[in-house]
């Protein structure tokens, strides 16, 4: 299948005159690409793509505000410019890796189309495919929520290169699942976090001090997670990626502590730098 017509000096042409800004994997500056409906078939969320900026099948695409994901496999670079066909990522998946979030723009659908024949092809009754870049972490029977149904995934196929195909069935909701906000198994698995100096500490200025941060999943202190620590004021006082505070200015400041995968799970702690420490009695 053909999908361009165009020679190199009439690609040049149409991609200074018609060529659109394009993200690849969200990465900047923009890039240049020109973006057609697929010649075999007119569905709005297939689409060809060229760019001379190199593309590779997985790659994520942020065109028009919107979210495509490679799904062909792109040929050596032909006269000047890579080409391929891009596919809409119609949904955000959330998926709960044992209390790790993690959104994922995926491609969801009951059929599956064939990029060498250019068709749709059905899903077995009940079952949905769903397409991502290449991912091993999410494993057979995870489950998760989308449109108020639970799912999870049955089978795993990584044979096409850069790409995850993971076939899913429908599941029970559980009272664990989070149908407001499509988080599966959501009161599952619960992290805390702690900052076992107390609410509120005291430092010197060029003095320094420790904090001892203590996370939790489901009440067991765990240490192989990142902890990210944050100031309110460097001004008055600055952290280090250890939790080591050292004062600055006299004041007061909030030193935070949060997990580096999922942010929201943080706490803080009051700092005041004083010229010196004061006895209290």
């Amino acid at each position: 299948m053909n999908l361009f017509q165009f020679i190199d000096n009439d690609y040049y042409y149409l991609l200074k005159m018609a060529g659109d800004d394009i993200l690849i994997n969200d990465k900047l500056p923009a890039v240049k690409a020109l973006i057609n409906n697929l010649p075999v078939n007119r569905q709005s969320d297939i689409r060809t793509i060229a760019s001379t900026r190199e593309l590779k099948r997985g790659d994520y695409i942020t065109w028009d505000k919107e979210k495509w994901l490679i799904i062909s496999e792109i040929a050596h670079k032909r006269f000047s410019y890579y080409k391929g066909i891009i596919q809409k990522c119609n949904y955000v998946v959330k998926f709960n890796l044992k209390g790790i979030i993690k959104e994922i723009p995926c491609i969801l659908d009951s059929r599956y189309f064939d990029v060498e024949t250019g068709k749709y092809f059905p899903m077995s009754t009940g079952k949905i495919i769903l397409i991502m870049p290449y991912n091993r972490e999410i494993p057979i029977n995870q489950r998760f929520i989308k449109m108020g149904n639970a799912f999870k995934v049955i089978s795993s196929d990584f044979t096409q290169n850069g790409l995850s195909i993971f076939t899913c069935d429908s599941d029970l909701i559980t009272p664990e699942d989070d149908l407001i906000n499509e988080v599966a198994d959501a009161s599952k698995y619960i992290f805390t976090i702690s900052i076992t100096n107390g609410e509120t500490a005291n430092v010197v200025v060029n003095g320094t001090l420790q904090l001892n941060v203590e996370l939790k999943l489901n009440g067991e202190v765990v240490t192989d997670k990142k902890i990210v620590f944050n100031t309110s004021d460097s001004d008055i006082a600055i952290v280090d990626g250890q939790g080591l505070v050292t004062g600055i200015n006299e004041g007061t400041c909030l030193v935070s502590a949060f997990m580096e995968e999922m942010p929201n799970i943080r706490t803080s702690i009051k700092i005041t730098v004083q010229e010196t420490i004061q006895d209290s009695f």
